[in-house]
């Protein structure tokens, strides 16, 4: 992506280049959705590769889609949006988005959130199968938990630090989102 001709918007990461195609899709039925919605981000040009050379892994064997076009698309693992401009804005991995009620988590967007508070040294959030959530219990939806490693300052106000990040993603979050539990973790990876 580039952003020749107009400015970038705080965010996003541009336009896509010249001779690309780039369009957002609903990774589920697979149709194109329209600006400003989130979905699957897609390629298409001249340039895109044929296939991988020998056997793909599973995770890489879904990149290239035949679409209703008739066209094979890349699907690079990115849920995005595009504004009216083009330009697009990252949200997630689609590997690391879950369902919770219905609903997508984007787990990196509630990480920004969170690690804004100042006891954040590092928080990562995914999904978890709960037996004890009967909203949940019997479909393949995943509930929110948060692991966090804290500033060492902030150990031992761990319940006030909840409730801080709890008010957080009730100002910022989808109202959806319920965390089910917050862990406190010496150090977290990467």
């Amino acid at each position: 992506c580039y952003g020749l001709g107009v400015e970038n918007l705080p965010g996003y990461m541009g336009i896509p280049l010249a001779g690309n195609v780039s369009a957002v899709f609903d990774p589920e039925t697979g149709e194109e959705l329209q600006y400003g919605n989130i979905g699957e981000w897609a390629v298409l040009s001249d340039t895109t590769m044929q296939g991988y050379f020998a056997s793909a892994s599973p995770k890489t064997a879904g990149a290239l889609k035949k679409h209703a076009d008739g066209q094979i698309w890349l699907h690079p693992g990115d849920m995005v949006h595009m504004n009216e401009n083009g330009q697009i804005a990252m949200h997630d991995r689609t590997s690391r988005t879950f369902n919770y009620l219905g609903m997508k988590v984007y787990p990196s967007a509630l990480e920004v959130f969170l690690s804004k508070h100042p006891a954040v040294k590092k928080c990562i959030i995914s999904g978890i199968k709960s037996p004890f959530a009967p909203k949940i219990a019997v479909t393949d939806q995943k509930i929110p938990i948060v692991n966090i490693a804290i500033n060492e300052e902030y150990k031992g106000q761990e319940k006030q630090v909840i409730k801080e990040l709890e008010q957080i993603l009730a100002e910022n979050a989808q109202t959806y989102i319920e965390v089910l539990a917050y862990i406190f973790r010496d150090n977290l990876p990467y």
